[in-house]
């Protein structure tokens, strides 16, 4: 089976204690050997190298036993309990799959990090659900099938124990070198998809010197060089061309069969995203397509585990990174201080560290790395895209990143430029940065005590094969706009908004509201981590009444007709909705309740709260930030009927905060009762009624929050009601004159015509 045929839900499995003995042998991914292949079909335990984005599961009588690449690219995600338990490759497949059966609870201080994060979640081994832990990238999974006993094996790669300037260390780089660049020849002689990334950064520039050097034809390659003004781009662009004219390539050109099969549903990529990604990444792709043969993509990924990331203590990267969110509620931030401290805590005890002097290094490898490069492999994988990362190296991995008499961390990048291209050196970076040329200089001392002999390459020359782009199938067809559209105006919905300010504030709905708005670069990050969050708190709550639904009623919920609105209504709410909202509460008295036929404000929030409900009445209150409203009203029984105006009842931590607001107009079948009124939430206006049943009330309302104008409006309204006051009391002596003139003038008439 041809690997695009296969369906993406087939990528994922779920292994608990009740069915052990259904597993059969299976792989999930795809293993790079080091002749080149990219095998999809392992069925051996033999067949596999550390290199690649996988999940093997190997089945004998006995045990089942679970593998994974050096990074854990997909994760292995566990719940247990008592003595039962289910291991996953996907954290949303696994808590679809115990809801229904096991109580679960949200992890707020995972939550809370998460929605600002500034690319993927801060934690080790935590994740949104209290009960499921994320398991570390080394470790094998055995079950014994018999006793149902789970056991985890230890891997060691020796993360950073060789020295660079030794003899072992030459020969790893070396070794690391040929292979890729084997690799990359490999695959360069069976098929023309092959593309590399080229930025103005360190990265893809690392990885250019394997390409550079392997002699394939680079008019056959798709160089891709990204220039679309966001983000560095405009810069990284400027470099790869100047890279490109001197080793004689065009960017963005090539021979790829970009022929793709899209999808014509939202559900299929957003879940596709979604299974690998929820939770623990904040840039999801949504690929609306699979490509109709593999595309294989050499990229930079990584690049920070072959140079230092960041290059700080524990301590000083926490300054800097609390001095970014300094703004953001102090929940958020508490949350983000545990979130930290317990990751590394877990660090520090599996490499055995002080936790007050953690190598940060690992913290990258095991955390960002992981969840950024390492998930994203696998989410590229799913759209038929092969991802291979030359710098995610279990051998490369092992090297340190300087030496005694060279502390800078850059040093092994510079090695490998010095030593395998070094034109590639002359070129600057993107952003003002660059290498010490001190560096540079120990770099080349290291080179000529180990000289390394350039091997020439053969030709492989050009594969013939079809590269048609053929994606006749693309009308009517999902588009990314179309998904991020779907997410968006669900974030805006009014029924998103109030079931996310269940869990968190005001303040940081707008704020992820406003960054949506106006950021360039993934303005939908934070919107990602919202609908995450909110996506696993649906799952808690039906965990708790053992309610089962399907993935897509969940978003479906939001999308009600009654939801629908237009996103320009939200557009200069920030933190101001507040005081722009008025409150009407509707109280029954007697044996009668209402029914509420129209409401012209979709937007406005009504809902019965059980305490506002007595013996002798029923409560109903209607929400609205919209200025005006227009009801209509059936009364159901005889009795009495309140209506209370006031505004939204807001409470920090001082009690209730007075939000005043300006009611001007109060009408109830036509006739009006309030001109101009402020009023506040416990300060309201009370309008009763004696109602019979069936009786239709119709109400209109309008409202401004109180400024200035408002103010002023109620001035000007006393002096015209006194003016209106003293008009009728003219217009009705004005009256009584006139009736006594024509009485007068009668009389008269009379006189004159000799009537008495």
């Amino acid at each position: 089976m041809d690997i695009y045929e296969k369906p993406c839900d087939d990528e994922f499995f779920i292994i608990d204690s009740n069915n052990l003995n259904q597993i059969t042998t299976s792989f999930y991914g795809y293993v790079i050997n080091e002749d080149g292949f990219v095998n999809t079909d392992v069925n051996e335990k033999e067949q596999l190298t550390h290199d690649g984005a996988y999940v093997f599961v190997d089945v004998s009588d006995e045990k089942i036993a679970i593998y994974q690449d050096f990074i854990g690219s997909y994760g292995l995600y566990l719940f247990q309990s008592d003595d039962y338990f289910a291991v996953s490759n996907s954290f949303v497949k696994l808590v679809d799959h115990i809801k229904s059966g096991h109580e679960i609870s949200l992890n707020m201080d995972y939550a809370n990090d998460f929605i600002f994060a500034s690319l993927t979640t801060h934690s080790y081994g935590e994740t949104l659900v209290n009960e499921i832990e994320f398991l570390p990238r080394d470790i094998i999974i055995n079950i014994d099938k018999s006793s149902n006993n789970l056991e985890f094996e230890e891997i060691n790669y020796n993360e950073h124990s060789i020295r660079l300037n030794s003899t072992q260390g030459i020969e790893i780089l070396d070794k690391w070198y040929c292979k890729w660049v084997n690799i990359m020849r490999s695959i360069k002689a069976r098929t023309n998809n092959f593309c590399v990334h080229l930025s103005g950064g360190f990265d893809s520039r690392v990885v250019a010197a394997l390409w550079l050097s392997a002699n394939i034809n680079l008019d056959d390659v798709k160089v891709i060089s990204i220039d679309d003004g966001k983000h560095t781009h405009s810069e990284d662009y400027e470099i790869s061309s100047q890279i490109a004219d001197h080793f004689n390539f065009e960017l963005n050109k090539g021979k790829v069969n970009e022929s793709k099969i899209y999808y014509r549903d939202i559900e299929t990529p957003l879940m596709n995203s979604f299974n690998v990604k929820l939770g623990f990444h904040k840039e999801m792709y949504f690929k609306p397509f699979k490509y109709k043969e593999p595309v294989y993509t050499f990229t930079g990924s990584g690049g920070e585990l072959v140079r230092g990331f960041y290059n700080a203590s524990p301590s000083e990267f926490l300054d800097v990174f609390f001095k970014r969110i300094s703004n953001k509620d102090y929940t958020l931030i508490r949350s983000s201080l545990n979130i930290f401290n317990s990751s590394f805590a877990d660090i520090a005890s599996k490499y055995n560290y002080d936790v007050d002097s953690i190598d940060l290094d690992d913290y990258y490898l095991d955390v960002r790395c992981r969840h950024h490069f390492g998930k994203g492999s696998v989410e590229t994988f799913l759209s038929n895209e092969i991802s291979l990362n030359p710098l995610i190296d279990s051998g490369l991995c092992r090297l340190i990143l300087n030496d005694e008499e060279c502390i800078d961390k850059q040093l092994l990048i510079s090695l490998i430029f010095v030593r395998y291209c070094p034109d590639l050196l002359d070129f600057k970076f993107e952003g003002g940065r660059g290498i010490d040329s001190k560096t540079i200089d120990y770099a080349r001392k290291i080179n000529d005590e180990y000289p390394f002999a350039h091997e020439e390459f053969e030709d492989i020359g050009t594969p013939e094969s079809d590269v048609n782009s053929d994606n006749a199938n693309q009308d009517n067809c999902i588009k990314r706009k179309d998904i991020d559209g779907f997410l968006e105006n669900m974030f805006d919905s009014r029924a998103f908004e109030m079931e996310f300010k269940k869990y968190f504030s005001f303040k940081t709905y707008d704020e992820i509201y406003n960054i949506a708005k106006n950021t360039d670069y993934y303005p939908l990050k934070s919107v990602y981590s919202a609908i995450a969050v909110l996506r696993i708190a649906n799952d808690v709550e039906l965990s708790r009444t053992n309610d089962k639904k399907d993935d897509m009623f969940w978003f479906n919920s939001f999308f009600n007709e009654d939801y629908i609105e237009d996103v320009m209504i939200h557009k200069n709410k920030a933190d101001l909705i507040k005081y722009a909202t008025a409150r009407m509460d509707f109280r029954t008295i007697g044996n009668n309740k209402i029914e509420i036929l129209e409401n012209s404000d979709d937007y406005s929030l009504q809902f019965s709260p059980d305490w506002g409900n007595s013996k002798t009445g029923k409560r109903y209150i209607i929400e609205s930030y919209n200025g005006s409203i227009d009801l209509k009203i059936r009364c159901i029984g005889s009795g009495k009927l309140e209506l209370s105006l006031r505004s939204f009842d807001y409470r920090d931590k001082y009690g209730t905060f007075p939000i005043y607001i300006n009611f001007r107009n109060l009408q109830v079948n036509g006739e009006r009762y309030i001109y101009n009124k402020t009023i506040t939430h416990t300060e309201k206006y009370l309008f009763e009624k004696d109602v019979e049943d069936g009786e239709i009330l119709e109400i209109h309302i309008d409202w401004t929050p109180l400024n200035e104008s408002s103010v002023c409006v109620n001035k000007l309204q006393l002096v015209n009601d006194i003016l209106t006051e003293r008009n009728e009391e003219l217009t009705l002596k004005l009256k009584n004159l006139t009736l006594e003139y024509e009485k007068l003038k009668s009389e008269n008439e009379n006189f004159k015509n000799g009537k008495n």
